[in-house]
């Protein structure tokens, strides 16, 4: 015989004060105790409410007191419609809609697919630079099963969270709001393909080039020209020469500043190579490190070939082989004096 057949699977466990029956011993016991032995009761000092739980009675004040005494909270995420100051909602979407039936904005979707991603990257400098717009990946690639996926919002879009102490104004180039121009984008991962999804339309602000940053191509060749040991004021000079009458381009508004960030984001300030800004002392000091590291090179240089020329005279022994070590020098020098000029 099976021992799980001894078993009763119906056992009932009875109280000896009340008629209850329980399945298992250890709820006969916490029943015996709680409403037969136990006197303990917790009362409610707003209603005077009996009860002989302690969690029933903390669950009563919070339900029925506390909570209903707080007032509701207000919600401080809403975004304000920039047209009309009177509408605010909670989501993206919402405003969208408002724009669109309130205000008659139209959003159109247009969509386009690439093959890669570079060429995606040329399209996008383009739409930007007509625009007077810049696209920022907010949020990274989105990596799903068979595709990846990202969001390009408007750089005016958004809110400016105030990080400061307050010690200076701080200028921002947020709208406080949304700005339905987005791009997005779907790389399928077998083909490489890329689907975007292009909305175009700004609402809340105007095309201010001032506002933008330079693209990655113009601080490409800012910063090549600052590791060749061009200075600040003459790259920033040099840009704004080169403006045309088709229009001003943000690379027409480079400031010193401008420079200055290009400088430390690729690191050129206390490099090698890098144009190093004489404005202080530390700057000169290494600087002038630099300089007399380059001269004791080239008297070096100097030494070795003055070197070398010593041994050729020693190999002169007549008319002819001084001739040919004349003509030698000759276009030598006239290319020294050239490079020097």
């Amino acid at each position: 015989m099976c021992i799980c057949e001894l078993v009763n699977v119906n056992m009932e466990f009875p109280c000896v004060f009340c008629s209850k029956k329980f399945g298992n011993r250890n709820n006969l016991t916490r029943h015996v105790r709680i409403n037969h032995r136990s006197t303990t009761t917790f009362r409610c000092y707003y209603c005077n409410l009996e009860t002989k739980f302690k969690s029933c009675l903390s669950r009563h004040i919070t339900l029925q007191h506390i909570s209903k005494q707080k007032p509701p909270k207000a919600n401080l995420n809403l975004i304000e419609c920039p047209l009309c100051k009177t509408f605010s909602c909670a989501s993206r979407e919402k405003m969208i809609s408002h724009y669109v039936n309130t205000h008659d904005v139209t959003v159109e979707e247009q969509r386009l697919e690439f093959d890669d991603f570079g060429k995606f990257l040329i399209w996008k400098e383009a739409i930007e630079e007509v625009d007077v717009c810049q696209y920022s990946d907010r949020y990274g690639p989105k990596d799903r099963r068979e595709v990846v996926t990202r969001y390009y919002r408007c750089f005016r879009d958004g809110f400016f969270r105030k990080r400061s102490k307050g010690l200076r104004q701080v200028k921002s180039i947020k709208v406080n709001g949304v700005c339905p121009a987005s791009i997005k984008t779907v790389k399928n991962k077998v083909t490489g393909v890329i689907c975007v999804t292009y909305v175009h339309t700004h609402v809340g602000h105007s095309q201010e080039v001032g506002r933008m940053n330079l693209s990655k191509s113009e601080r490409a060749k800012i910063a090549g020209k600052l590791a060749s040991g061009i200075p600040d004021d003459t790259i920033s000079d040099s840009v704004r020469d080169t403006m045309k009458s088709d229009g001003v381009k943000r690379h027409h508004l480079t400031t010193r500043k401008d420079v200055w960030n290009v400088e430390r984001s690729f690191n050129l300030r206390l490099t090698e190579r890098g144009f190093i800004r004489g404005n202080d002392q530390k700057s000169v000091e290494v600087k002038l490190v630099q300089e007399e590291s380059e001269q004791n090179q080239l008297n070096e240089k100097k030494m070795r070939i003055r070197k070398r020329f010593d041994e050729l005279m020693e190999d002169v022994q007549n008319d002819k082989h001084a001739e040919i070590l004349w003509k030698a020098l000759l276009p030598i020098g006239a290319t020294i004096r050239a490079h020097s000029s």
